[in-house]
């Protein structure tokens, strides 16, 4: 893949991280609780999927992404190990509301993972856009 072809799927991602963030807004503006937590871990998703695009990693197994996420930017330091939290408990969240029987996490709780989606994206956009 060539630098030029890399920054374009790096910037796609991204603009799919915004994009789903702002699906979130509507279905929270909307009560639509359970699609919007799964839109918030898909923010995140994208946002992180571009941050493995740019450093040569790419998989379509969320668990393998957010594994190496951890052990290549949170656990050394590189990025807040709180990230590495918001987007393990966005991850867990959306799992259980979309294959388990039990009931979603309070509004509050959902609507407060929007908050952190906010900081997640813009802290994978400040790394991506700062680190060579």
């Amino acid at each position: 893949m060539t630098n030029e072809e890399q920054n374009s799927l790096v910037k796609l991602r991204l603009e799919q991280a915004e994009e789903t963030y702002e699906a979130a807004e509507l279905l929270l503006a909307n009560s639509k609780y359970g699609a919007a937590l799964n839109r918030i871990y898909y923010g995140m998703f994208y946002a992180v999927s571009a941050l493995g695009i740019k450093y040569g990693f790419e998989t379509s197994k969320h668990a393998k992404l957010l594994g190496w996420f951890n052990k290549e930017f949170v656990n050394v330091g590189l990025i807040d190990v709180k990230f590495g939290r918001i987007v393990r408990d966005a991850f867990e969240k959306r799992i259980k509301a979309d294959y388990d029987t039990t009931p979603l996490p309070s509004n509050e709780v959902i609507e407060s993972l929007f908050l952190d989606m906010r900081l997640f994206i813009d802290e994978m956009k400040r790394f991506i856009q700062t680190h060579p």
